[in-house]
Parts: C-alpha cells; sequence; structure tokens
C-alpha cells in the first residue's frame, strides 16, 4: 500500500513537471519595473480606446502562426520578436501580454504619424476619438502612408470634415475594394466625425 502511494506521488510529480517543462505557453516575462511617473491622462484616454479599436480589426491569435506570406506571426498581427521555431513549437502567450505588445505598437505608430501633423493640428483638431481614427489608420496602412495622405493633409489645412471622410478612401488591397477594410474605414470615419 505504502509502495503504492509513493508511485503515485512520484508519477504525479514527473507529470506536473512536465507539463510545465513542456507547455505550448510562453511564460509570461519578469515584471518590468514602470517608471515612477503615470501614464499621462492623454494617453490613458488614448489607449483605452485605441487598444479594443484597432484590436478588434486586427484580430488576435494567441500561439504563433504563418501568416498567408509566410511570416511568422502572433497576437494582433506582432511579427518582429516571434519566429519560425516559436511557429513550430507552438508557443503561445498570454492575453495580457499580447495587449501590453498591441498597446506599445499603437503608441510607436501614434508617435511616428505625429511629425505630419502641424502644431495647429495637434494643438485643436485631435481629440481623442479623432487621434484613434487616425492612429487607427497608421496602424493599418503604415505612417508614412497615412502621413502623406489627403485625410491627414485636409486635416491640416482645418478641414476636419474632409479630413475625416478622407480616411474612408483607403478601402483597397492589391487594387480592388476589399469589404473589411470598407467596414473598418467607415467606422474610423465614424469615430473622426463624432467630435464635430
Amino acid at each position: 500500500m505504502k509502495r503504492s502511494i509513493s508511485v503515485t506521488i512520484v508519477v504525479a510529480a514527473a507529470l506536473f513537471l512536465a507539463a510545465r517543462l513542456f507547455s505550448p505557453f510562453d511564460p509570461e516575462p519578469p515584471a518590468v519595473q514602470q517608471p515612477t511617473e503615470a501614464v499621462p491622462a492623454g494617453d490613458a484616454a488614448f489607449l483605452a480606446l485605441a487598444v479594443p479599436f484597432i484590436g478588434r480589426w486586427e484580430g488576435k491569435r494567441n500561439c504563433a502562426y504563418f501568416d498567408p506570406v509566410g511570416v511568422a506571426t502572433i497576437g494582433f498581427g506582432h511579427t518582429r520578436t516571434v519566429t519560425a521555431a516559436d511557429v513550430r513549437n507552438r508557443v503561445c502567450w498570454s492575453d495580457a501580454r499580447i495587449e501590453r505588445l498591441l498597446a506599445e505598437e499603437i503608441m510607436e505608430y501614434r508617435g511616428r504619424l505625429r511629425p505630419y501633423f502641424t502644431a495647429e493640428t495637434l494643438r485643436d483638431r485631435l481629440p481623442v476619438r479623432r487621434d484613434v481614427a487616425y492612429t487607427s489608420l497608421a496602424f493599418n496602412v503604415g505612417w508614412s502612408g497615412a502621413g502623406k495622405s489627403t485625410a491627414v493633409r485636409r486635416l491640416n489645412d482645418g478641414d476636419i470634415r474632409g479630413g475625416c471622410k478622407a480616411i474612408g478612401w483607403w478601402n483597397k488591397a492589391g487594387g480592388r475594394v476589399v469589404q473589411g477594410l470598407v467596414n473598418r474605414r467607415a467606422e474610423e470615419v465614424g469615430l473622426c466625425l463624432a467630435d464635430l
């Protein structure tokens, strides 16, 4: 009887250890030391709207995969730190890690788009919802394409309505209109116009 209990304990411990060692889930990285100052209120309000809005359009996959052109990808389309080995080993990340990464990437796109706006636009024409709409466009088409677009040019000229409507023109892929892009652009335009 004692021997069967000992064997059961050893087997259970071995199974637990094997599950921990060979789990496809990538453990959370160590906690990063947070800066002492809080996230600026404008950035916090921006991220509170931008992360779910952009994330919904990008689609989320917790486990690494190859995208349609063969690039190793995870989360909301993240490719920078994912490898083919991650796909082969079925590496998966937690929702929290994926959303944190999305927030960082959104802030990067927002920061790269901002130099295309005039000081007056940054000060007076970019309330949070409009900021999210333009950042969502940049996240989807690239900050250079968005920054050099008629949408930004019109906004900089003070034509807020015209700038917002021009966001809707980015609805093609491969030279043809794509319904998913039509839908995304319609929501971005609606968000952009919300504060008029």
